[in-house]
């Protein structure tokens, strides 16, 4: 008996000592990572109604709110006149809200505690949770020209892609939007069953955390190149006649032969650009060198790392990879943006943008932001707000182009819109709603991870990457799709013909805020 007490005894003793230590732990925990403890999933007793409902929101440029928990923005869509469209609008933002490394709900979580600055500590009180309200969060972006967006990349029947669209002089992102996304529910995966590894794939938000082919949206580079050591190369001025096209050019290499879908005869670097002449591209590619076409390319901010909410993108970022034994044949397929013989060249959308933006800006590259307001909800106090007359421009060690070579470049893309242009189309559109665009399209080929089927049902391992880079002179619109494996031809450019009137027609670079 007497045996039995002592063991309860100390069975007792040491069930003490743990909960004091877990208690001191827990005490530890508040005091020294308090911030990071209360905003975790795991503190499951802390994340209360009450706490949910005083936190702050993410507030669009149509002051359309979104909570800040992906299952509360779930559940608020069947309070929605029309849930479908308001599903609609949660799966083309789902990304940038609530996705991935980037996300602004995760980025800006302290602030919807109301924790703008300093870290959790005793003073704040527990019960400051229950009672205090946070911050809502503004954003640039436009939830209804974000869906429009996101449907008409979706509608080019693209396995994947992403598009952002921001304001050139501000840098203001006004869209970002990336494919597939499963943000509603669940549909969506079943067409992945089959795949476990493309399963996965609408976990990945493709504006910064991919890279695509780049196809002939790479002879941006390529043309700048030829500009700047154009004494060396013979290159004229761009008017000037340069090459003889013939639909075939040959370079020393394994597989030596360059091509064209046809002749383009005799060309200026103009007239090159503007059709995308490849033979023509490779040919200045092989003139230059890879040093060159490296040196350029990383002023241009390829193998550079670039910023978004002051967090560093640490995944893929545009690269050009050209060895020091790349043969001539594989420089000057990666003058004209396809791989061959060891190159690599890869574009993020992300990077494209900025560096449209900054050709339309005249070689001045704005620093990109999406938040532009933290407004407390406790009293309406503006805790920190973003002036877009006073940009922020990125140094010159990320963008480094005169603004001498931004207008060639900007007379380049101008081209492509003109008639005979690759983006002629385009040109012509927003030509008769009184603008002018400038554009470089693109199209990759590529070598496919998984199998699919054609429209024909047969299996193919190749596909495209359908690009457009493109920008309006009079409304401060730089605009870059990317579509994966589209369904119909010249897709990118398609893309930007259907939403940018709608830009224009919703005057989205007008300010946000009245002052």
């Amino acid at each position: 008996m007497r045996g039995g007490r002592q063991a309860a005894g100390i069975a007792l003793f040491i069930i003490t000592v743990l909960t004091l230590l877990i208690l001191m732990g827990f005490q530890e925990k508040l005091l020294t990572e308090g911030d990071a403890y209360i905003s975790s999933a795991l503190d499951t007793h802390l994340q209360t109604d009450t706490i949910q409902e005083n936190k702050g929101r993410i507030v669009d440029r149509e002051n359309l709110a979104w909570p800040t928990r992906l299952a509360r923005a779930r559940d608020m869509l069947t309070q929605w006149e029309t849930p479908e469209e308001a599903a609609n609008t949660l799966d083309s933002l789902y990304h940038l809200l609530y996705g991935g490394n980037y996300g602004i709900a995760g980025l800006k979580n302290r602030e919807f505690y109301g924790r703008h600055s300093g870290v959790f500590s005793a003073e704040d009180g527990i019960g400051d949770l229950y009672t205090k309200k946070g911050h809502d969060v503004y954003i640039t972006v436009s939830g209804v020209f974000n869906k429009r967006l996101n449907e008409a990349l979706k509608a080019s029947g693209a396995d994947n892609g992403a598009a952002i669209l921001t304001n050139y002089k501000t840098g203001e992102i006004l869209a970002w939007t990336s494919i597939p996304s499963s943000s509603v529910g669940s549909p969506l995966l079943s067409q992945y069953d089959e795949d476990h590894s493309r399963k996965e794939a609408w976990m990945i938000d493709r504006v910064v955390d991919s890279v695509y082919q780049p196809g002939s949206i790479q002879k941006i580079a390529t043309a700048l190149t030829a500009m700047r050591y154009a004494e060396d190369m013979s290159v004229n001025h761009m008017n000037s006649a340069l090459f003889t096209c013939t639909g075939e050019l040959e370079l020393p290499g394994e597989n030596n032969k360059v091509t064209c879908p046809s002749p383009h005869a005799e060309v200026t670097l103009a007239q090159g650009f503007s059709v995308s002449c490849n033979c023509m591209f490779a040919w200045l590619a092989s003139e230059a060198g890879r040093e060159r076409l490296i040196a350029v390319g990383e002023d241009l901010g390829y193998n550079k790392t670039f910023t978004y909410m002051d967090e560093k993108l640490v995944n893929p970022v545009s690269r050009i990879m050209l060895p020091a034994d790349l043969s001539e044949y594989g420089i000057g397929w990666s003058g004209s943006g396809q791989d061959a013989d060891g190159g690599d060249v890869k574009v993020q959308p992300y990077h494209m943008n900025i560096l449209i933006s900054a050709i339309a800006n005249n070689g001045k590259a704005c620093q990109p932001y999406i938040i532009s307001r933290i407004v407390s909800r406790e009293d309406g106090e503006v805790i920190e707000k973003t002036n877009p007359d006073n940009p922020g421009y990125l140094d010159s060690s990320l963008i480094n182009i005169t603004a001498s070579e931004a207008l060639d470049l900007k007379t380049l893309m101008k081209g492509v819109c003109r008639e005979n242009g690759t983006a002629a189309e385009l040109g012509a559109e927003m030509k008769e709603l009184g603008y002018t665009a400038g554009a470089k399209t693109g199209t990759a080929e590529i070598s496919q991870t998984t199998e699919r089927l054609n429209e024909s049902g047969v299996k193919v391992t190749k596909g495209t990457v359908s690009w457009i880079a493109c920008f309006l002179e009079e409304k401060p619109f730089a605009l870059v799709v990317a579509a994966q494996n589209p369904s119909v031809g010249n897709a990118a450019a398609k893309i930007a013909s259907d939403v940018l009137p709608l830009a224009i027609e919703m005057n989205l670079d007008a300010p946000q805020f009245a002052e």
